[in-house]
């Protein structure tokens, strides 16, 4: 992993915590405009300060319909992104390629298929109370987003049950331990030795089958330990698989 993916990574979950802040503020205004809209005198006429009803007789109706949608698209959004959060999670923790984060890679790909819907709604409400093509039209774009996240949830969760098998070999691997005892985590160690964080979450792990001399180097070098501090043999770890 480069120096710009650790930082990438660094602000991740900031970023997504802060958007998802700014979803539920999103949320609960349209909520309060929905509600809103059936006390208030002369809406929508009102607020958008001429008469639409007097041009556009079914547009009350079809911005309610709209309003509701959008809070539907709100609460999608939020699950996404909290999905997406425990993906970097894991990503943050060394140890990403999960049969749990294929699971919430599909939920995020069958969340933006159901938003992109909802768009396509939206655009066929207007089109149908207000102006067509006021609101934009079909994307390819959209649809080629849900391939791609249905197609790594696949690779995810073909991926994972594979991974999730340990190395049977009575060699216990302590990297765990080390950077937990330098307070470092798996992402900086990757960026430090220029070792991809897969490969050093499959080491970490203890579902490596070998190891590099040039990787063992890189790896005591980054942690100042001996390679004896990093790998034990333990004969009692293929009698526990």
């Amino acid at each position: 992993m480069n120096t710009t993916s650790t930082q990438a990574l660094a602000i991740a979950r900031p970023i997504i915590q802060g958007l998802t802040a700014l979803n539920i503020l999103y949320g609960v205004g349209i909520a309060l405009l929905l509600s809103t809209s059936f006390f208030m005198q002369g809406w929508p006429e009102g607020p958008l300060g001429f008469d639409l009803v007097k041009m556009h007789p079914l547009a009350p109706l079809g911005l309610r319909v709209i309003v509701v949608i959008g809070i539907i698209g709100a609460v999608i959004v939020h699950l996404i992104l909290q999905r997406l959060l425990a993906i970097v999670d894991t990503v943050r923790d060394g140890d990403p390629f999960i049969l749990e984060n294929a699971q919430r890679l599909n939920v995020i790909a069958w969340g933006v298929l159901v938003l992109e819907v909802l768009r396509l709604f939206v655009i066929a409400i207007a089109a149908a109370v207000w102006e067509s093509g006021r609101l934009g039209g079909f994307s390819f774009a959209p649809w080629l987003a849900v391939l791609m996240l249905f197609v790594l949830s696949g690779v995810f969760a073909h991926g994972a049950p594979t991974s999730s098998e340990r190395c049977d070999m009575a060699i216990a691997v302590r990297l765990d331990e080390l950077l937990h005892a330098r307070r470092m985590t798996l992402t900086e160690l990757a960026a430090r030795v220029d070792i991809t964080l897969a490969n050093l979450s499959i080491l970490k792990t203890g579902k490596a089958k070998a190891i590099r001399f040039s990787t063992l180097e890189a790896i005591c070098a980054a942690l100042e330990c001996q390679p004896g501090d990093l790998l034990a043999f333990d004969p009692v770890l293929p009698a526990e698989e």
